[in-house]
């Protein structure tokens, strides 16, 4: 027998006896303490090795380099608190959603935790494309002052684009992707902004709004706390009023 006759491991997408019926399990799930602070590429590394930790059977995409069929349904800038996130995993057979949901809790790290889980109709087709706002709270000394006096003009823009060579720089009217401002007290608001593939307002980019003419510095904006409290899918019952 030759030495290099070696035998490999199997590809997810070529393993045998898997079960031919498969699943979508939504998850619901917080992202707090030191995780904040991870991009969203290193989100998706962290939920893959924590499947792979938990010996569910996920479904993984085909070809060279198969990854879990996983879709988050809003990626979270880097510095954003989660309270109710979420990301669907396809699974082979029917995994009870509850110990699916401790079996992913307990090779998580304590700062991302599965609050809830139930299956989902592929049917109803990406979440990705479903997601059409998102409700966050800001908190940082007189905020709610500088908002107000933000809102105030016709117009909230914003500059957007590189400023390096080739790059292309134009200011954006971020007023009407405000849905609903409310003011719980002079150091908080909470607000609902356009979210999705089509219309999507960063909190950071809301921020960066603010710098322009209500007093709020670039090093506030830096200081902020920003939490994403829920994603609202097509469907879901929100006042869109401001």
């Amino acid at each position: 027998m030759s030495k290099y006759n070696i035998t490999l491991p199997v590809s997810p997408n070529l393993r045998k006896n898997e079960p031919d019926i498969t699943k979508v399990i939504r998850f619901n799930f917080s992202r707090r303490g030191a995780l904040i602070y991870i991009a969203h590429l290193d989100m998706l590394r962290l939920f893959e090795r924590a499947l792979i930790r938990s010996g569910l059977k996920f479904v993984s995409s085909q070809g060279f380099n198969p990854r879990p069929l996983m879709v988050f349904a809003l990626p979270v800038g880097i510095g954003v608190e989660v309270d109710n996130d979420l990301v669907e995993i396809t699974f082979y057979g029917g995994p009870d959603t509850e110990q699916a949901a401790d079996k992913l809790n307990a090779s998580m790290p304590p700062d991302i935790r599965i609050t809830n889980a139930h299956y989902e109709d592929r049917a109803s087709g990406s979440i990705m494309a479903m997601v059409n706002s998102a409700e966050y709270t800001f908190m940082h000394k007189d905020l709610s002052r500088s908002v107000r006096t933000a809102m105030s003009g016709e117009v909230l823009n914003v500059t957007k684009g590189s400023k390096g060579k080739g790059g292309k720089v134009k200011d954006v009217d971020i007023k009407p992707l405000i849905h609903k401002l409310d003011f719980p007290d002079d150091n908080t608001i909470k607000a609902v902004f356009s979210a999705g593939s089509k219309n999507n307002l960063r909190p950071d980019l809301f921020l960066k709004a603010l710098t322009t003419d209500s007093g709020f510095s670039l090093k506030n904006a830096l200081d902020t706390v920003i939490i994403r409290n829920r994603i609202f899918l097509e469907g879901d019952h929100q006042v869109a009023e401001k």
